[in-house]
């Protein structure tokens, strides 16, 4: 029996890696706990293999569940998931948060407008009573894809005219020997001689909102500022720093920077944390803890036989 278990969970991942690309949004939000709260953190658009595993039936959910859903213009719901978000921090104890960091994958749907976050059960609600659940509204579109020419905030390759290949925009979609420069990619060979970088931040000087950013600064932003720029920017309500300095998507990573270093993390320091609950999550859990009890046995059988 368990030798069928874990064939099944090895053809399981031989599946999931030989998937088809296709296009979602990856959504970061922010929960908080002792207010209930709902923040933005960080959104795009790329071609990935999966979407966040949930449960897409939200009758009856508790209070401490969040339902997401992309919704159209005219208010028909294309896509919805149903998740409880975790504060817990797997250390040793455990350690409780009041805010959580959740990555999201949804389906890419041309039709939606908005993305929605709702708190608890709301199946069968009228309008009135799903505004007074509704806990984060983001315009979709134009916060992907403004067409002003400028590849710029949530903006990427995938979503937008606005962006190319060589963009600035957070996703590797160069490669070696196109002639294009891509600086979201860690290995391009167009890239060799290019000096233009003179604040030595790894953002190229033309996609660089602050030419003089401290290369040490503990969170630099895609446009190449740090959040002491961007907080003396906020002092000085942008004046004397270009457009696009305080845009939310700076603003929101240094909050987000600010309100937390345990949990409420860069995409690259958050590998601890419990972001939501579902049933692929708990088993996946349930598995670790059942692999070290066996070993644990095994071990002490070991010491006894000897």
């Amino acid at each position: 029996m368990k030798k069928i278990s874990l064939i099944g969970i090895m053809l399981l991942i031989c599946l999931a890696s030989a998937s088809a690309f296709e296009t979602i949004y990856n959504v970061d939000l922010i929960f908080n706990k002792l207010d209930s709260s709902v923040e933005l953190y960080a959104m795009n658009v790329f071609p990935w293999t999966a979407t966040t595993p949930g449960s897409e039936d939200c009758t009856g959910i508790e209070e401490d569940y969040y339902t997401i859903r992309l919704e159209s213009l005219d208010g028909r719901v294309l896509y919805k998931l149903c998740m409880k978000p975790l504060f817990t921090i797997l250390s040793d104890p455990p350690e409780e948060l009041n805010e959580t960091l959740i990555d999201l994958y949804l389906p890419y749907n041309p039709e939606a407008k908005y993305l929605k976050i709702y708190q608890g059960d709301i199946e069968g609600l009228n309008k009135g009573q799903l505004k007074q659940r509704e806990k984060l509204v983001v315009e979709l579109k134009n916060n992907l894809c403004n067409n002003d020419g400028r590849c710029n905030n949530y903006e990427t390759y995938y979503s937008c005219n606005d962006c190319n290949i060589c963009s600035k925009d957070g996703i590797c979609t160069s490669g070696s020997g196109d002639g294009c420069c891509d600086p979201d990619c860690i290995i391009d060979d167009d890239c060799e001689g290019i000096t233009n970088d003179h604040d030595n931040d790894w953002i190229l000087d033309e996609d660089d909102l602050c030419l003089n950013t401290n290369p040490n600064a503990a969170v630099i932003t895609e446009d190449g500022c740090s959040c002491e720029q961007i907080k003396e920017a906020l002092a000085a309500q942008g004046k004397g720093y270009a457009e696009g300095v305080l845009s939310d998507k700076n603003l929101g990573i240094c909050r987000a920077a600010q309100a937390g270093a345990k949990g409420v993390l860069s995409k690259t320091g958050r590998a601890f944390g419990l972001g939501y609950s579902t049933t692929a999550g708990v088993f996946g859990i349930i598995a670790v803890i059942a692999l070290l009890i066996i070993s644990y046995c095994l071990i002490k059988k070991g010491k006894k036989w000897q």
